[in-house]
């Protein structure tokens, strides 16, 4: 039996990690929303054509049981990277970051969540 229910709890936890990484990415997009002009140092980017917005995805990582979240498909462009930290003249524009605080917030009772999601994509 012990065999059987660390399996069922196994597969519990992938599901809810999988889970987690729907919401992150739906929190980071819906932040993002379509306007005019730059938005405020501080505040999410806003989305002019989309590129970004669309390019956001999450994967399990069966091996370290954990989720990444981010963008992809920016090959050689530091773009997502300077929109989230700042860079040169550009301040910091976050959108991962305040999703991944609202996930912990509303999933805290999943201790493992505050440790298994990464950010990452190949940016630069």
């Amino acid at each position: 039996d012990r065999g059987a229910v660390l399996a069922a709890v196994g597969a519990a936890a992938t599901t809810g990690m999988k889970r987690t990484g729907g919401y992150v990415r739906a929190v980071a997009r819906n932040s993002m929303k379509k306007k005019v002009g730059s938005s405020a140092p501080g505040a999410p980017p806003h989305v002019h054509v989309g590129t970004l917005k669309n390019l956001l995805f999450f994967a399990f990582d069966l091996q370290s049981e954990s989720v990444v979240v981010g963008p992809v498909g920016f090959k050689g462009s530091a773009v997502p990277k300077v929109l989230e930290f700042g860079g040169g003249p550009i301040a910091k524009r976050p959108y991962m970051k305040p999703a991944q605080e609202l996930a912990v917030a509303n999933f805290a009772a999943n201790i493992r969540v505050t440790n298994a999601i990464r950010f990452g994509s190949k940016i630069g």
